[in-house]
């Protein structure tokens, strides 16, 4: 190859680096379950002083998880650094469809007051932090008024440990569209 030809080529590349489509899918939200040691409990094992916390991570478009802090989840579950993770059975995700991945620390490094790198095709790299929830859903129940199966009434206990006001506006269910691909949720009418 000349140098003539090589050097097209790298112009080639370089001019190309601008035409990157931008990512198509986004981190819509999070949930962060610290970890607690009851004192009432008993334990087969003894408890690591360290605690973690369960993270939920809410993604919106097509992406699919590769790393965190670098490492993929078999890696980290081998290193016993997560207890467990639903990475393995993450779909692509349609456009305008959601997913929720999910992983489970088991050390102080995914513990709260810490922060992780994440990488994932059609994301953009972005740094999470694992952060105390200040207002959460603390539980949520499903009635029907005439007693059928289907529910029409939802009751939900919103907590709130922040110093502002919380008020609920609307909601919008995610739901599979069928039983056979439970990991794409899709917005449901109400």
């Amino acid at each position: 190859m000349t140098s003539a030809c090589h050097g097209t080529l790298s112009l080639a590349v370089l001019l190309g680096l601008g035409n990157f489509p931008a990512p198509a899918a986004e981190i819509v939200g999070t949930s962060i379950i610290p970890h607690h040691m009851e004192t009432g409990m008993r334990y087969r094992l003894p408890r690591d002083p360290a605690l973690a916390a369960r993270v939920q991570l809410f993604v919106k478009g097509p992406a699919t998880p590769l790393h965190f802090e670098g490492r993929t989840p078999a890696e980290l579950l081998t290193g016993k650094e997560w207890a467990w993770h639903d990475l393995g059975t993450a779909m692509t995700v349609p456009e305008g469809g959601l997913a929720v991945w999910s992983f489970n620390g088991r050390c102080a490094r995914w513990a709260v007051g810490q922060s992780f790198e994440l990488e994932a095709e059609g994301l953009e790299k972005v740094t999470l932090p694992i952060a105390v929830p200040g207002q959460w859903i603390s539980a949520a129940t499903f009635l029907s008024s005439d007693g059928a199966v289907q529910p029409d009434t939802i009751v939900l206990h919103l907590a709130n440990e922040s110093k502002q006001e919380l008020r609920a506006t609307a909601l919008r269910l995610w739901l599979p569209k069928d039983g056979t691909s439970w990991q794409v949720l899709w917005p449901h009418r109400t």
